[in-house]
């Protein structure tokens, strides 16, 4: 049996070198990939296809939505023809408030949910928006920059386990080739 066997290299591995080399990437980093990116780069049949299967998602939410506020705007027709001070006014009055705070904790959550927002935790950060409404709500929305300057502990991404195979985790192993493999098979190394 000859000292070197005819192996082929592996992609990326040069015989010479005997280590497989990591290619290049080619998709641009995880920062400057957005949805929108990924949607635009999707060839015209396939954008077709998502669009086709997403109509009835976002029309069915545009109806739920406008289902609601008008449901909030009947609470609130009905309230304002009952007599002042009765108690089916007042409990009125009350669906109408808690009817309006379920849509905006929907909207705020989609909107929160967005990738470019980054919210970690949504339910401390509604209940941070509710503490200090004042601060951080202009005209009917969130003003996320000053939100994730005054709460920046929501706005952490949790950092990634260590991700290298082996006993201790935390030190890459070394590399084993192929033709290092079939020597120590032939007792030869």
């Amino acid at each position: 049996m000859p000292d070197q066997l005819n192996v082929t290299p592996v992609a990326g591995e040069t015989p010479a070198q005997g280590a497989q080399q990591p290619p290049a990437s080619e998709t641009p980093p995880a920062a400057e990939r957005t949805w929108e990116v990924v949607l635009g780069a999707l060839p015209a049949e396939d954008r077709q296809l998502y669009e086709q299967h997403t109509t009835g998602l976002k029309s069915a939410l545009e109806s739920e939505r406008r289902e609601r506020r008008g449901m909030e705007a009947q609470i609130k027709e009905l309230a304002s023809k009952m007599k002042d001070g009765s108690d089916e006014k007042r409990r009125l009055d009350e669906m109408s408030t808690q009817l309006a705070t379920a849509n905006e904790r929907a909207d705020f959550y989609e909107e929160g949910a967005r990738p470019e927002i980054g919210c970690a935790n949504l339910g401390l950060a509604w209940l941070a928006i509710q503490a200090r409404r004042e601060d951080f709500v202009k005209r009917g929305r969130i003003d996320w920059p000053s939100f994730k300057a005054a709460y920046p502990q929501l706005f952490v991404s949790p950092a990634p386990p260590p991700g290298h195979a082996g006993t201790n985790t935390q030190a890459q192993p070394a590399a084993v080739t192929m033709n290092q493999l079939i020597r120590r098979a032939a007792g030869r190394g």
